[in-house]
């Protein structure tokens, strides 16, 4: 299945391996896209922002979902819409939710259990579909610029 769920056809798709090197693997095809599309209005730290996010996704798909199975891979595409940017991750790793989750304390100083805090605050829509037997988690962040900040 390819495509964004809305129909939409992504710039571009890739599989990844569930291995460590997936986080960097995804935001290089994210920066590449951005960079090269002048369509795409995100600012050099609203880039960043998405790409924590993304590094969060694609750390979770690896770690909760196919347990670092680097035989297994999962789809990320990057898809550039008229107003916003949206990367969409396809695993057939076992269904999930992303619940209510919120942010340790911080006086818990917890390692880890803030990724999808920190796809919530930077992020426009985090939004988790179960379709057959994928996980469609599509993260959207829309442009804020009126042009692009890559010409």
């Amino acid at each position: 299945m390819s495509g964004a769920p809305d129909g939409s056809e992504p710039a571009v798709a890739i599989e990844v391996p569930a291995d460590d090197a997936a986080p960097l693997v995804v935001r290089r095809a994210i920066e590449d896209v951005v960079h090269d599309n002048p369509a795409v209005r995100l600012s050099e730290s609203e880039l960043a922002e998405v790409c924590s996010a993304v590094h969060e996704a694609c750390t979770n798909i690896v770690r909760h979902g196919l347990r670092g199975d680097a035989r297994r891979t999962f789809r990320a595409e990057v898809v550039c819409r008229a107003a916003e940017l949206a990367i969409v991750f396809r695993d057939d790793g076992p269904a999930y939710r992303l619940g209510p989750l919120r942010a340790p304390a911080p006086e818990v100083l917890a390692e880890r259990g803030y990724g999808i805090h920190i796809m919530r605050s930077w992020l426009d829509e985090v939004r988790l579909e179960r379709i057959g037997a994928c996980n469609v988690l599509s993260l959207v962040r829309r442009y804020r610029a009126a042009a692009s900040c890559h010409a």
